[in-house]
């Protein structure tokens, strides 16, 4: 018996022995990440040095400089190898100790991105024009521009002063919100945009690890890594101050909800992330027919999913009638003419030559994407079933669809909502390729910054075909690979 009890303690100690090292390792490759934040954003571009300079970015604050160029890739490199081999340390371990250093370091890293000038996007300055338009102008602004303010300076910093607001109506109340906070000052108005952005990708971070711990608890700390600690998602949410946060959140929600069985809540709060931004509503149906075939009973599938389907259409109606001015106050719906970065755009600009009309070459590549995707997306639909783990691939492959396929105009924030969704799926093939994916976007930025400038004549090629081409190879080419050799191996079985 006493040789029971010293083997049992051994193996206490060995385990204890070695679950420390590796919270160890974790630790270190927090502060590795941590210095380089430091380094490669913080220093060079401190929020506080430019904030009050209109229409900064990258390239006019470097010169568009080689070196500037190489220390934005070397930084992402470096940071999403980081962050992969931190979630590969994290497989398969359950802890509150692993939890606390990924959620402490989480916020460590987006606290000093807060500090960052949005140096590749002037998102959050359209956010403050807007807001502005609602709060201290009254006017609507999905009806009303930026430029339709001249007198007012904070105006000057929009990138498109010209177009009204193409977000959801519930994103105009969060920014009326803001707006009231921040009184005129421009500084107030970051700070607060920013820091909404850091507090949500922390929430989300804890709604994942709340989905993962009911149902898949040994992914739990590495599904919570791997979107928390993302260079991407931070750098866009704490950074950039973008609201695709908000977005996921209610989808991150609703999945959680999901989870405990409330499939007639799910629907509504899915659909609340489509009154931030209107391409995500592709997700709610998958929540309905995931409750539909979860529940059991025709009379009680038709009760409930009914009563749900109905509180989801009164809500987006209600959030969208103190705002409604016609049509025309749906801004999204412009958005619909821009071709960048994309297998749409690519054929845009290459059939020019065949097709004349531009408006109907516009109409028939639009025409063809939407088609393919109703395709993918109707396989979608059908796949999905009544358990958790089916409705978390289906959303997965939904927005992994809508990205590379149906976006005409692709940005990287937008693999934001991949991301999230990536960390809720407990497969290692799904963490790889949302990784790779989330670092392949971050090309977008090299291509359409510096090589744009470098190699203008070339890259300008009929109308910026080149361009966009070498975007495109660059940021999907490498997750599509990807995707298609695991589905042609069929290895995408969870963990």
């Amino acid at each position: 018996m006493g040789n029971c009890i010293l083997t049992s303690w051994l193996e206490s100690v060995k385990l204890a022995c070695v679950s420390s090292w590796r919270w160890g390792v974790l630790g270190l490759i927090g502060l590795t990440s941590q210095l380089l934040y430091l380094k490669f954003f913080l220093r060079p571009y401190p929020l506080l040095a430019h904030y009050a300079v209109p229409l900064l970015d990258l390239g006019k604050l470097t010169g568009y400089s080689h070196a500037a160029a190489r220390d934005f890739g070397i930084a992402f490199l470096l940071l999403f190898a980081l962050c992969y081999a931190a979630y590969l340390l994290c497989r398969g371990r359950s802890s509150s100790s692993g939890l606390l250093v990924v959620l402490l370091f989480a916020f460590l890293f987006g606290l000093t991105l807060l500090m960052v000038y949005p140096i590749t996007a002037a998102d959050v300055f359209e956010y403050i024009a807007y807001a502005r338009i609602l709060i201290h102008h009254g006017a609507n602004p999905h009806v009303l521009r930026p430029a339709d303010f001249p007198e007012d300076p904070l105006m000057w910093y929009s990138a498109w002063p010209h177009i009204t607001s193409p977000y959801g109506p519930l994103w105009t109340y969060v920014s009326g919100v803001v707006g009231l906070l921040s009184g005129s000052s421009l500084l107030t108005y970051l700070l607060l945009f920013k820091g909404l952005a850091l507090l949500v990708h922390l929430l989300n971070s804890v709604l994942i690890h709340t989905c993962l711990a009911r149902w898949r608890p040994t992914y739990a700390l590495a599904g919570t890594l791997l979107y928390a600690w993302n260079p991407l998602v931070l750098f866009e949410s704490a950074a950039g101050g973008h609201n695709d946060g908000l977005v996921v959140f209610f989808i991150l929600l609703a999945v959680y909800l999901f989870v405990r069985g409330r499939f007639a809540l799910a629907v509504p709060v899915a659909a609340l992330s489509c009154v931030v931004k209107m391409p995500l509503a592709v997700v709610v149906p998958l929540f309905v027919v995931g409750g539909w075939r979860a529940l059991s009973g025709q009379r009680n599938r038709i009760r409930v999913m009914a009563f749900s389907v109905a509180v989801t259409v009164a809500l987006v109606v209600l959030l969208h009638a103190s705002l409604w001015e016609g049509v025309g106050s749906l801004g999204w719906l412009a958005r619909e003419d821009l071709f960048t970065s994309s297998f749409a755009a690519v054929a845009v600009l290459a059939l020019r030559q065949f097709v004349k009309d531009a408006e109907l070459l516009r109409g028939l590549v639009r025409y063809a994407v939407f088609v393919l995707f109703g395709l993918f997306y109707f396989w979608q639909l059908v796949r999905v079933r009544g358990d958790t783990r089916h409705l978390v691939e289906g959303l997965y492959w939904t927005v992994f669809g809508l990205i590379t396929i149906a976006i005409l105009w692709f940005q990287p924030w937008y693999v934001v909502w991949l991301v999230a969704l990536g960390a809720v799926v407990p497969s290692l093939a799904i963490g790889r390729l949302t990784t790779l994916f989330s670092y392949s976007a971050t090309w977008n930025y090299l291509v359409f910054i510096f090589l744009l400038a470098w190699y203008h004549p070339v890259m300008s090629t009929d109308h910026s075909l080149v361009a966009n081409l070498v975007s495109v190879l660059l940021v999907f080419g490498p997750p599509l690979a990807y995707a298609a050799w695991k589905a042609r191996s069929c290895r995408w079985s969870p963990l």
